[in-house]
């Protein structure tokens, strides 16, 4: 009797070893975001002049930020120059080549192609008044340092304030939305394909309207492009959206989420895709009110529809046009520059991550290393089998 009470308690320590892993390791939860998760002032040594609307990617294949132009509302003129950040290093390297695209604003649209190692860049302002758009095509190469100019045959209209992310199951880049010549909005969705060096208007029969300055990015995980926000303006009408969206480029179709909750309505921000959280990024923007600009951060689980808002004691100020990327090797979010009040700008670069995830550790499962829990599961599981093995025999 004493055999089969201890053969009882060995198993029932094994299920609950099996158990405890479960909770712990395989339930749903956000990978890393815990009460480690903080945001940090880099304050690198070198970087580039403090802007606003620059471009910013992030070169998985070379593991660097890339970053291009952009604009100081101090200074008389755009910068043209291109830099590179290593996260690890935390440095700023300045790569600008003889052979650049024309400066501006930029308010153009920058994102990284991995399946090309390209960073690919479209479009932007190329003078105010009368306001006029770039309708260029230029695709950087981090290796080699330099920038080339495309000229497809076919392109959008010259476009200021879209977004463009890059759909990795379908190797596209999905534009949309923007401005064109003389501040038209546009409605329309393009995607780019590097290969071929084609631009396809994908006429979907749904659209999320006449947006400009939104954010946009792509959900790896559930292949949607994830659009927020913006302005909407037609011929007599003017609002900022609080619109959540998805687009599949397979079934070429944006479908409106409606979330139960959502952030506050807003323009000129930035958001990111955070493969380890499973969840989109967005930090700050504006409301065209100097007393409504935004220092918060939210996550979007498309899984489960919904937004979160995290809550720091430490974090960036509030700011508009600032540029936000997610490095995937580093696990980190990566935020430089922005304006405070669209007659300043900022040149700090901060990140958002959690501490115990960038030191091996599994983050949000209390920050010890994913071996030790594979071994306490490892344990129970040996247990269990030996314990029927010897009822058995």
């Amino acid at each position: 009797m004493n055999r089969k009470w201890n053969e009882n308690k060995a198993l029932s320590l094994g299920l609950v070893i099996i158990l405890t892993f479960s909770i712990l390791v395989l339930q749903p939860q956000v990978n890393g975001l815990d009460e480690n998760t903080i945001w940090e002032n880099m304050n690198p040594s070198t970087k580039p002049s403090a802007r606003r609307a620059a471009g910013m990617a992030y070169d998985s294949g070379s593991d660097l930020v890339v970053l291009f132009s952009g604009k100081d509302p101090q200074l008389p003129y755009v910068f043209g120059d291109t830099w590179t950040y290593d996260v690890d290093s935390n440095i700023w390297t300045n790569v600008t080549p003889e052979d650049s695209p024309p400066p501006r604003g930029t308010m153009g649209a920058f994102e990284y192609d991995s399946d090309s190692d390209r960073v690919i860049f479209f479009g932007g302002v190329k003078q105010m008044e009368p306001f006029v758009c770039w309708n260029d095509t230029w695709a950087f190469h981090t290796d080699t340092g330099t920038w080339e100019n495309k000229t497809p045959a076919v392109s959008p209209r010259g476009t200021a304030m879209p977004a463009m992310a890059y759909d990795s199951q379908s190797d596209r880049l999905i534009l949309y939305g923007g401005v064109w010549d003389d501040r038209v909005p546009s409605s329309e969705t393009w995607s780019y394909d590097y290969d071929s060096n084609i631009w396809t208007n994908m006429s979907p029969s749904t659209n999320p309207d006449l947006l400009y300055a939104f954010g946009m990015t792509y959900d790896s995980e559930s292949d949607r492009i994830i659009l927020f926000g913006g302005k909407f303006r037609n011929a007599t009408f003017e609002e900022q959206r609080d619109q959540t969206w998805a687009y599949d480029f397979d079934s070429n179709t944006w479908t409106n989420m409606n979330p139960p909750v959502a952030p506050p309505a807003r323009n000129s921000f930035q958001m990111t895709y955070h493969a380890d959280w499973d969840r989109v990024v967005l930090f700050g923007g504006d409301r065209d009110d100097p007393s409504m600009y935004y220092s918060d951060t939210w996550l979007y689980d498309y899984n489960n529809n919904n937004w979160t808002e995290l809550d720091f004691d430490t974090h960036p100020s509030s700011r508009t046009y600032a540029d936000l990327v997610y490095n995937n090797d580093s696990k980190k979010v990566v935020l430089f520059g922005g304006t405070p009040n669209r007659v300043d700008a900022y040149g700090d670069t901060w990140v958002l991550y959690n501490i115990s995830l960038t030191n091996g550790g599994n983050g949000g499962n209390g920050g010890l290393p994913l071996w030790v829990y594979l071994a306490v599961a490892g344990t129970g599981v040996v247990i269990v089998v030996l314990v029927v093995f010897m009822r058995r025999r």
